[in-house]
């Protein structure tokens, strides 16, 4: 379901989500799985997802978000490395949150939000977590 290959599949994806049966959760943990294998699949996975926001399917793009965030991004204070990758994602995911007016906290981005660190992944993880955490 990556970059062109969603084009296809995008009126399957919308009818099972409509239906409710889109396990998003699920697609989101799965595909973490392939991106921590594959980092050159994010332009094209965040690209795939775009497109299923835009066509309808952005609350689902969101919890498909709620899956992978916590798979992909390592917790505060482990030994994984912060990468480009990762604030690509927490971005995208805010800007997704916005779209759907999303709520709850998701424990590894308010780790890294409550740090001191100035770098632009903190910075990301802030503004999804204030998104977020919002009244």
């Amino acid at each position: 379901m990556l970059g062109g290959e969603l084009h296809g599949t995008l009126p399957l994806v919308l009818c099972l989500a409509a239906r409710g049966t889109l396990p998003c959760e699920a697609i989101g943990r799965q595909l973490a799985l392939v991106l921590r294998r594959t980092w050159q699949e994010t332009k094209a996975a965040i690209a795939a997802l775009t497109e299923l926001a835009e066509a309808g399917g952005h609350h689902e793009v969101w919890r498909i978000l709620r899956g992978l965030l916590p798979e992909l991004v390592p917790g505060a204070g482990t030994d994984r490395r912060i990468t480009v990758t990762h604030t690509t994602w927490v971005a995208f995911a805010a800007e997704v949150a916005a779209w759907t007016d999303a709520r709850g906290e998701i424990p590894v981005i308010a780790g890294h939000a409550g740090t001191r660190r100035k770098s632009r992944f903190a910075h990301e993880c802030r503004n999804l977590h204030a998104l977020l955490t919002a009244p």
